[in-house]
């Protein structure tokens, strides 16, 4: 028995809705509010828990698999992970961010970006 006959022909699986970058860095943000209570949290596909942005003294967001500094960081100092992820939020929500978020959605093959 061949695969194709086995399994079918290959589907093209659509999310119900294309999440914008910013919506999905915010949907992100919440969840690093949690891991920063001590909560795990997991990953939707592969439930595994999901990294914090801030480690070894470095904050490094992500939207979905791309980091939104690319291969840069902030220096964050023990203690202020919290107030940093706040403000972050709030730019975030301002516009701040707008410019690299176009760069990210571009990334994702255009998805998302209205």
């Amino acid at each position: 028995m061949s695969f194709f006959e086995k399994y079918g022909k290959p589907q093209v699986f659509k999310a119900s809705k294309s999440l914008t970058p910013k919506e999905v860095l915010l949907a992100a943000v919440a969840k690093q509010h949690r891991i920063l209570a001590g909560e795990t949290v997991l990953s939707a596909q592969k439930k595994t828990p999901i990294r914090s942005w801030f480690r070894y003294g470095y904050f490094k967001p992500t939207v979905g698999v791309y980091a939104l500094f690319g291969e840069a960081s902030y220096a964050c100092k023990p203690g202020e992970e919290s107030a940093m992820l706040t403000e972050f939020e709030a730019s975030v929500m301002k516009g701040g961010f707008d410019e690299l978020l176009l760069g990210i959605g571009i990334k994702r093959g255009r998805r998302g970006m209205h």
